[in-house]
C-alpha cells in the first residue's frame, strides 16, 4: 500500500464540461488518489468524457491495484505512465495485451541473482514486436511474437503501431 500511496496518481474530482483534457491531466498528475473507490467513482461520474483516461482506469480497476503491484515485482520503480512524455511503460502495455502488468517481454520468469523477474506466462491473443529487440536492448519471447491471432502491436522508441492482415483468407481457420 505504501508504494500505491506514493506513486499512483489520479483526480480528486470529475472535471466540469468546460475543462480541457490537458487541464484534467494536470490534476491527474498532482492529486493523490488514496483508495480504489475514488477511481471507481471517477469512472462512473465521467460517463463518456475522457474516454482514454476512463479506459485506463477501467483496465487498472479490472486487474486490481494490489494484483498490479504484485505483477510489477520488486524491481519496478515509478509509474505506469512516463511522466515526461505521457506514454505507457512496458508494464501497462503488457497489462493491456496479456492481462498482467509484468515489466518484461521475455517468456516465463528469470532469476537475477536471487530476484525473480516476471515475464509473459502464456501465449497472448495479440502479439508484440519491438525495434528495441533489433537494437539488442531486449528479447521478446515467443508468447508475444507468436500470438493466437495475427495481430501485433509494434513498438519503437516513441510510439506504437497496430499491424494486422487485411486478407480474409488469413482468418479462415481461426475460431473467434
Amino acid at each position: 500500500k505504501q508504494w500505491y500511496q506514493r506513486r499512483v496518481r489520479g483526480p480528486t474530482s470529475v472535471p466540469d464540461e468546460a475543462a480541457s483534457y490537458s487541464d484534467h491531466l494536470s490534476k491527474f498528475q498532482t492529486s493523490t488518489v488514496p483508495v480504489n473507490s475514488d477511481l471507481t467513482e471517477f469512472v462512473k461520474q465521467c460517463g463518456g468524457r475522457y474516454g482514454l483516461l476512463s479506459f485506463l482506469y477501467s483496465v487498472v480497476l479490472t486487474r486490481g491495484i494490489d494484483v498490479i503491484l504484485t505483477d510489477l515485482g520488486p524491481m519496478v520503480e515509478g509509474s505506469l505512465i512516463h511522466s515526461k512524455f505521457g506514454h505507457s511503460n512496458q508494464s501497462l502495455l503488457n497489462l493491456m495485451l496479456t492481462g498482467a502488468a509484468v515489466p518484461n517481454v521475455f517468456d516465463g520468469a528469470r532469476d537475477l541473482g536471487g530476484i525473480e523477474l516476471a515475464g509473459i506466462k502464456e501465449q497472448s491473443e495479440v502479439g508484440y514486436l519491438t525495434l528495441l529487440e533489433a537494437l539488442r536492448f531486449c528479447q521478446v519471447g515467443e508468447n508475444l511474437k507468436c500470438p493466437k491471432f495475427p495481430i501485433w502491436v509494434l513498438g519503437s522508441e516513441s510510439h506504437t503501431t497496430l499491424l494486422f492482415p487485411c486478407a480474409p483468407c488469413v482468418y479462415h481457420n481461426i475460431d473467434f
